[in-house]
């Protein structure tokens, strides 16, 4: 996952937003950890319910 996120974040000299839905693993320690480490990234969970889904 966290490289993952190297990989998405690396290209931009500005500040990244991530939206992801509530997943453990999007909420996990490795990925908090991962997002302290990099202060141009935020990141904002949703919900997964989706209406008429």
């Amino acid at each position: 996952m966290c490289r993952f996120l190297d990989r998405l974040a690396s290209p931009f000299d500005h500040k990244v937003h991530l939206v992801v839905e509530g997943h453990s693993a999007h909420l996990s320690k490795k990925v908090r950890d991962w997002l302290a480490a990099h202060p141009r990234t935020s990141s904002c969970a949703f919900c997964s319910w989706v209406p008429g889904g």
